[in-house]
């Protein structure tokens, strides 16, 4: 009777010590899921932040295409209207000199806004972008 209690007494003992060191490993594993976890959640904001900023981007690009594509329509018609002036361009003559003006000031702001870059040295949305834009926009909208 003594070694069965004994031989119970050394099971439950075994049986408990296997116990503690499962704990420890599985404690030790649930700590390592739950780092990995956050670690996700971590990349996953920053996936987010960056569809975020492509967006932008896209809408940015769009935005200069447009810009770029009514200023370009807008350049062929001056180019067009100015042709006939060439010919017996008069530089006293105010109307000549204004016209002229007009259609290298698109012709330049065409030329600024294909440099203009998107995005900055921070790798967000250029300001300049946006400003560039808008510079180019007001020119559209002036009566000729």
């Amino acid at each position: 009777m003594l070694e069965g209690i004994v031989g119970v007494s050394t099971g439950i003992v075994a049986l408990a010590s296997l116990g503690i060191v499962a704990s420890v490993h599985y404690s030790r594993k649930l700590t390592s899921a739950q780092e990995y976890h956050s670690q996700v959640l971590v990349n996953r904001e920053k996936a987010e932040a960056a569809w975020d900023l492509i967006d932008r981007i896209l809408e940015r690009a769009d935005e200069l295409k447009e810009v770029t594509l009514a200023l370009e329509e807008r350049i062929i018609d001056q180019l067009e209207y100015m042709e006939p002036l060439i010919y017996d361009f008069n530089t006293t003559d105010p109307y000549y000199v204004e016209t002229f003006k007009q259609t290298a000031l698109m012709v330049k702001s065409m030329s600024e806004i294909s440099q203009v870059p998107i995005i900055n040295e921070k790798g967000y949305v250029s300001e300049e972008s946006r400003l560039q834009i808008q510079q180019v926009n007001t020119i559209l909208n002036r009566e000729l």
